[in-house]
Order: C-alpha cells, then sequence, then structure tokens
C-alpha cells in the first residue's frame, strides 16, 4: 500500500524505513538488506518490496509537481507492464486516471455510480 502521505515510520532513516518489512518477514539476510533498502523513492520501494501481485495507492501525484506526477505515471506504466502489476488507485486527479485507467468507478455517497473501460 502507498500512502498518500508516505506513511512512513518517522523515527525511522529511509534505510530503516524500506527495510522494515524485509526484516519483520526475514525474507533476506542483513547485509542484502541494507543493499536493497538505498532507493530514493522511499514509500513506494516500501510497497513494492514484497513483490505484491496488487498495489494500492492513495492520491499517488498529490503535492507533485507536473513533472514529477509525469515521471511516477511513467513508472507505474512500465512496473504495470513489465512486472504484471495490478494497481488499484484513488485520485481526484483527472490527469492522472486518464494517464494510466484501463478501468475506471466513479463513487459517490459511498457508492459506485459509473463504472467500465478507461473510454467509458
Amino acid at each position: 500500500m502507498l500512502f498518500q502521505q508516505g506513511a512512513l515510520f518517522s523515527a525511522f532513516t529511509v534505510l530503516e524505513n524500506i527495510a522494515f518489512p524485509l526484516r519483520e518477514l526475514n525474507v533476506l539476510p542483513a547485509p542484502l538488506i541494507q543493499e536493497a533498502a538505498m532507493v530514493k523513492r522511499v514509500a513506494l520501494v516500501r510497497a513494492l518490496i514484497m513483490d505484491p501481485p496488487l498495489l494500492l495507492l492513495d492520491e499517488p501525484t498529490d503535492g507533485l509537481d507536473p513533472e514529477s506526477a509525469d515521471g511516477l505515471c511513467t513508472l507505474l506504466r512500465t512496473m504495470h507492464r513489465d512486472m504484471g502489476l495490478t494497481v488499484v488507485m484513488v485520485t481526484h486527479d483527472l490527469d492522472t486516471i486518464f494517464e494510466l485507467s484501463t478501468r475506471i468507478a466513479v463513487l459517490a455517497d459511498r457508492h459506485v455510480i459509473a463504472a467500465g473501460g478507461a473510454g467509458f
């Protein structure tokens, strides 16, 4: 899960935030955890580090400048294509929706009011 504000542990360093799920589940030896954790996009890496079949995104482009948002969209599109990763995203950013979505559901008053392919 990638939270809108990152939801990182404030008492942890970048390395500790990324390594957390690896240490908790004893997936890799400590030296490999150190190596795997040196990445810039901390929250996204932490969400992906266990190679999940599904990635949940909460407002992934919120607070990003247009260039950074485009870069994130490109990265997500590449991961979807190359890793077969399914992404479920909640966003109000129409540009991101049209850039990435293959299926869209519109919610209002806690109900789905429209759903279909990206061109519906």
